[in-house]
C-alpha cells in the first residue's frame, strides 16, 4: 500500500529522477517506492526545493531514452517458426513500437508529427486576384481550343 504521509527528501527526489531518466514511468516508480503518484505530483506542482526543474529534466532525458529504445526494438531479429518469420511476433513488435511512438508524440512535441509553420512575410496577392488570373488563363485556353 502506498505511503500517503511520505515527506519530501532530496534522496527520494533523486531516486525518482534517476528512475525517470532511465525511462521508467511515474506509476512504476511510485509502486516500487510505495509512494502516491499524487504526492509526487504535488511536490512537482509546489516546486518543493526546486524539484519541478529536476523532474522536468529527468522526464526529458527519459523520453530520449524511450525514443532510443524504439530503434533497438525495431532492430531485433524476429524469431522463426519452421524456417519462416513469425508474423504474429512481427505484428506484436509493430504494435509496441507504434504505441511508444504515439505516447512520446503526446508527451513531448520533439517527437510529434506536427510541424508548426510560422509565416512572417507579406502576402502580395489576394485570393480574388488569383481567381481572376486563373479565369483569364482558362479563357485563353478555351479561345485557343476553338
Amino acid at each position: 500500500m502506498a505511503n500517503f504521509t511520505t515527506l519530501y527528501t532530496p534522496e527520494i527526489a533523486a531516486t525518482i529522477c534517476t528512475a525517470l531518466e532511465d525511462g521508467d514511468s511515474l506509476c512504476e516508480i511510485c509502486a516500487r517506492m510505495e509512494l502516491s503518484e499524487g504526492t509526487v505530483r504535488t511536490w512537482v506542482r509546489d516546486d518543493r526545493q526546486g524539484f519541478a526543474t529536476e523532474y522536468a529534466r529527468a522526464r526529458e532525458i527519459g523520453n530520449d531514452v524511450e525514443f532510443e529504445r524504439i530503434r533497438v526494438s525495431a532492430a531485433e531479429e524476429p524469431p522463426r517458426v519452421k524456417g519462416f518469420v513469425d508474423q504474429g511476433w512481427v505484428q506484436w513488435k509493430r504494435n509496441q513500437i507504434d504505441a511508444t511512438k504515439w505516447m512520446l508524440a503526446r508527451k513531448n512535441k520533439k517527437y510529434g508529427d506536427r510541424f508548426d509553420l510560422i509565416h512572417s512575410g507579406e502576402v502580395d496577392i489576394t485570393i480574388s486576384e488569383r481567381l481572376n488570373a486563373a479565369r483569364e488563363r482558362l479563357a485563353k485556353a478555351r479561345d485557343g481550343e476553338s
